[in-house]
């Protein structure tokens, strides 16, 4: 009996290279990758509903990923138009301060020019009313430019803080990113080696012994299922990670040299199975039931 196929999406080079990564990462990750055993009614209905739990992950992701693509869109472009803003500003402000001095210049002339009309005054009255007039007009000027600079240091204060924002919501954005490609493996365009995949499937394979060491009820068999799953979902990590064919959910009365036998059509091959899954099988004649194993 052959082993139910992983369900990858695969892309040609070409497209790949039309699409954004946040779609890349969408349309590859938590790909279904499961064993169907052929007459097991209870393994197939599991098999089903692992599928569909699968695919309405792999939706919310390409929504999640499309979403995030957008935000950081989205985040770059007010990042460049802020800068642009900025840069306006900065240069505003130059020719504020460029304006500033050139009052302060024509100030100080002023304020000599007036030194001299005093002088004079005493020849003549002349003239004063002409310089406290233009002395007037430079002290308003300057005034004014001032209060231009504070009001465009405002301004700047307020697009350092958008920029700011900007900022961080790109950086939240490329962590989720950077979550999602952690769940891929690196033929896919991830982070996920194989030994860091083994290294998660043995962690749910000890929290899924300490939940069958618990005592009895319904919190014990909820804990069980949610251990099992966890495992599940792993070793289907390990298979893509290692290029395995698929994987198997351990059932009561199994063996290695049984699954070796469904698998292979030869139970002396149980070692392949028990070399390929000894991240996660203590004891290779006792199998936990609800285990899942890899199948190379």
């Amino acid at each position: 009996m052959q082993p139910e196929q992983l369900s990858l999406v695969r892309t040609p080079d070409q497209a790949v290279r039309r699409l954004p990564i946040a779609l890349l990462i969408a349309a590859l990750v938590a790909a279904p990758l499961v064993v169907r055993a052929e007459g097991a009614d209870e393994s197939e209905a599991a098999s089903v509903e692992a599928v569909a739990a699968l695919e309405q992950q792999l939706s919310q992701a390409r929504a999640e990923a499309a979403d995030l693509a957008q935000r950081v869109e989205a985040a770059e472009a007010a990042k460049t138009q802020l800068a642009g803003d900025l840069a306006a500003a900065q240069e505003a402000q130059a020719r504020l301060q460029a304006d500033l001095s050139t009052a302060e210049s024509a100030l100080a002339r002023l304020e000599a020019d007036l030194a001299a009309a005093n002088e004079a005054n005493r020849i003549a009255q002349s003239g004063s009313a002409e310089l406290e007039r233009r002395l007037n007009e430079a002290q308003t000027a300057q005034e004014v430019a001032a209060k231009r600079q504070a009001a465009m240091e405002q301004e700047l204060s307020g697009l350092r803080t958008q920029i700011t924002a900007a900022e961080a919501t790109r950086d939240e954005a490329q962590a989720s990113l950077g979550a999602l490609r952690a769940r891929l493996t690196t033929a896919e365009g991830g982070t996920l080696t194989a030994e860091q995949a083994k290294a998660d499937a043995a962690t749910a394979a000890e929290a899924l012994a300490a939940a069958l060491r618990q005592g009895s009820g319904s919190k014990r068999t909820q804990a069980v299922g949610a251990a099992e799953d966890r495992l599940h979902q792993a070793q289907v990590l390990v298979a893509r990670a290692t290029g395995a064919g698929g994987v198997y959910r351990i059932r009561p009365q199994d063996s290695l040299a049984a699954v070796a036998k469904r698998f292979y059509g030869d139970g002396k091959l149980w070692t392949r199975l028990n070399q390929a899954n000894r991240h996660v099988i203590d004891n290779p004649d006792r199998l936990i039931p609800g285990l899942t194993l890899v199948i190379p």
